[in-house]
């Protein structure tokens, strides 16, 4: 029988590098990139304790979830999410949603903040909460750990959530559902998915917020 050869860490720092320099998102104000460096090369010693070669997945595949999950997890817990502010963000969305009418509309903050009765600083910090969750995956976003390495019972309740989570993106408008493959699946950027549109940016972060906000309360609904 083969014996595995030991993974060296230092063999998979670029690794780290490329999926920091890939994770655009404004970070807590104490934070710079050194910090999420670090976190990814805690994510990275995670992946090679954890990694069984017998399920037949490549290394740099399975690290780069780890790597990019810890680095994410990190900055959740630098910048949490309170149900107040839950609350506060399924507002926005929704307010905008009512302003907005259509697809080929946009809103600005000013028109929100307006017609909630808050500050355009407070808008754009709600919906800047919202963007510390949707950098991994739409499953990650949401709350589905990732199992697939994991027990046969793991990998049960992740496949059950998968199974909930499609099927709560079938219920979602079509300009949601189009939005959200376009960002998790087919990983264009805003500004591509905007291009497909014809809208503008903000429009599309609108929508990605409200998609987020309806798969979320879903998905609790069905708990």
């Amino acid at each position: 029988m083969k014996k595995e050869m030991p993974i060296n860490p230092e063999d998979y720092l670029s690794l780290v590098n490329i999926i920091v320099n890939r994770i655009d998102l404004k970070l807590p104000s104490h934070w710079d990139k050194e910090d999420m460096i670090s976190y990814g090369i805690l994510g990275l010693m995670d992946a090679i304790k954890r990694y069984k070669p017998e399920k037949e997945v490549k290394f740099a595949t399975y690290a780069s979830i780890r790597i990019r999950g810890a680095i994410i997890d990190a900055i959740r817990k630098a910048a949490p999410v309170s149900r107040t502010k839950w609350e506060m963000i399924k507002r926005i969305t929704e307010t905008m949603e009512k302003l907005a009418g259509n697809i080929d509309t946009e809103v600005s903050y000013s028109a929100v903040a307006k017609e909630i009765g808050i500050s355009e600083q407070e808008v754009s910090e709600a919906l800047e909460s919202l963007n510390y969750f949707a950098h991994v995956s739409i499953e990650e976003t949401l709350g589905i750990k990732d199992t697939q390495l994991g027990s046969p019972e793991e990998n049960f309740v992740r496949e059950e959530q998968t199974k909930s989570l499609a099927k709560a993106i079938s219920e979602l408008k079509e300009n949601e559902r189009l939005v959200l493959t376009l960002y998790f699946y087919e990983e264009l950027s805003m500004k591509e998915i905007a291009e497909v549109l014809e809208v503008g940016v903000s429009r599309v972060s609108q929508i990605k917020s409200k998609a987020l906000i309806s798969l979320r309360k879903k998905l609790e609904e069905d708990r």
